[in-house]
């Protein structure tokens, strides 16, 4: 016999207060129960042991969306449909199905003694050769956000989808000082394919812009447990670096908000901005949106950033798209965060552009427009038998990325002078926020030198200059007319990139000379220098 987790008179009063505020601390549970809360519920005697045990379901110290949707998962709660339709208007989900759907509310266990909440859509006839379609969701963006588009499209494809919150948002909360790593992304989905999807089934994959990030490494796995993956399309995706070098690029503003706050102990991602998420949304749809997306708090530090970005740039999608059929990039015309220059990819087979839509056009209470479901349908049904060429440009990184044209060093305890310097740099992730530079030239100051050298830096964006600040080591051989030495020298450098074109900074170096390397010669020098990329 099964019994109810929790008093009924719990769950109203949680849900009040899950539908007004954002996660609640368990302590703090007696100054929001106001009058007008109790009131709400009836005015029923509250067993407060029953809420703090409702809200200890997930997270021991906070009432949120996440002991909610467990609540709702969990069979054996036995939800009257007053308190379901309860639930769910707290959680921003329909009251009830639609006549024509069905939804299934699930939650599956993941690291930290947390869960993963995922929502199956099943409509009545399933047609047997669509296979299930995963759908992956963007920044502050839950499940909810997407469900009246996701049900439409479930409608009309004729297939179950189902639909996942990634860590850290709605029903998918993990703790207040966990950060997000691309890894745990990926993890997730992973434990949600293994949930939802039947051993030997092959799925379709669709994912919105943070959402892409799992999905690319998806993709390069191409099965999942036994479980093969058949076409992905990615909305919106988040660029690569060899994205960007095409003209598609994230909004510099957002990129800097988000990273500035979380550059050295971490916390939430920057909340929702109306004018790059969903400015062609109407008002009413851009209050909704705006009210659901400020209850989600994304936790991440500086290194969950950098994983997130470098777990994008080793998988650039260009050259693959158009080439492989079971691939398609989907992007919204009026995409301001991610904005895209048409002109660059408009004839490539595998690309789909979204017309009159902006970044979040899947998100809000109302299905997206007509033509932004036909376009979403094509990109899930072309058939693309026919592979189109490779893009010629942004197949590689650009490998040179500097050349120094000429400087000027002065070394504080030995000798002041002028010198020429010509070196190539090979960045490894020349415009990624972390990278290693290889450089070889050759240098003359009193003789010539040639050198080669290796740095590691960390880019930095402030006042939207991009600073580039590094240390390495540099191994050369030098003459003096006279005589022939081996040198290594540790250095820090600071450099000023403008545009990735030219360049100006300041180097400055401490160099143990081994001449003899019982006594190694300390020099330390200053070199200011300015660049052009090529």
């Amino acid at each position: 016999m099964t019994t109810r987790i929790v008093s009924p008179q719990a769950i109203c009063i949680a849900a009040e207060l899950v539908s007004r505020h954002p996660p609640i601390a368990v302590d703090e549970l007696d100054d929001v129960l106001t009058p007008e809360v109790l009131h709400s519920c009836n005015g029923k005697p509250l067993e407060r042991a029953d809420l703090q045990a409702l809200a200890a379901l997930i997270d021991p110290k906070r009432l949120d969306q996440a002991d909610l949707f467990a609540v709702l998962a969990n069979p054996d709660q036995m939800l009257l449909q007053s308190e379901q339709r309860m639930v769910r208007k707290a959680l921003d989900l329909p009251e009830s199905d639609p006549s024509d759907l069905v939804l299934n509310f699930n939650t599956v266990p993941f690291k930290w003694e947390r869960q993963i909440a995922y929502i199956t859509i099943r409509p009545p006839a399933v047609k047997n050769i669509k296979p299930p379609l995963l759908f992956l969701t963007g920044l502050h963006h839950k499940s909810a956000v997407y469900l009246q588009t996701l049900m439409e499209l479930a409608r009309r494809e004729g297939r179950t989808i189902v639909t996942m919150d990634l860590p850290g948002m709605g029903g998918s909360r993990l703790p207040g000082n966990a950060s997000v790593y691309a890894g745990d992304l990926t993890d997730a989905a992973v434990a949600v394919i293994k949930a939802a999807i039947p051993e030997g089934t092959t799925f379709d994959l669709m994912a919105h812009s943070l959402g892409t990030i799992p999905a690319r490494e998806l993709y390069e796995m191409g099965s999942v447990a036994r479980r093969r993956l058949g076409l992905t399309v990615l909305i919106a995706p988040v660029p690569a670096q060899r994205e960007q070098n095409m003209g598609y690029l994230l909004d510099a503003g957002f990129a800097k908000e988000a990273t500035a706050r979380n550059f050295i102990n971490g916390g939430d991602l920057p909340p929702m901005r109306p004018e790059l998420f969903f400015q062609q949304h109407d008002t009413s749809s851009r209050k909704w949106l705006l009210q659901v997306t400020g209850k989600e708090r994304y936790s991440t530090s500086l290194w969950s950033i950098l994983s997130q970005f470098l777990a994008v740039d080793r998988r650039p999608l260009t050259a693959v798209v158009g080439v492989d059929h079971e691939l398609r990039l989907v992007f919204p015309v009026e995409d301001r965060l991610i904005p895209i220059d048409i002109d660059s990819w408009v004839d490539r087979r595998g690309i789909y552009f979204v017309p009159n839509a902006d970044h979040s056009f899947m998100a809000g209470p109302s299905a997206a427009v007509e033509e932004q479901l036909a376009t979403l349908q094509a990109a899930l049904n072309d058939p693309l038998s026919a592979a189109t060429p490779r893009f010629q440009e942004g197949n590689a990184y650009r490998t040179i990325r500097r050349a120094s044209l000429f400087g000027a060093a002065g070394t504080i305890d030995q000798q002041v002078g002028l010198f020429g310097i010509g070196a190539a740099r090979l960045g490894l992730f020349p415009a990624g926020l972390l990278g290693i530079d290889a450089e070889a030239g050759i240098s003359s100051m009193f003789g010539t030198a040639a050198e080669m050298a290796a740095h590691v830096g960390l880019g930095l964006q402030p006042l939207d200059l991009p600073i580039w600040i590094g240390g390495g080591a540099r191994g050369a051989v030098t003459t003096d007319y006279s005589t022939v030495d081996l040198y290594f020298d540790a250095y820090t450098r600071a450099e000023i990139r403008f545009r990735e074109v030219l360049g100006a900074g300041v180097m400055v170096s401490l160099l143990p000379i081994f001449r003899d390397p019982a006594e190694p010669t300390h020099k330390r020098s200053v070199l200011i220098y300015f660049g052009l990329a090529l």
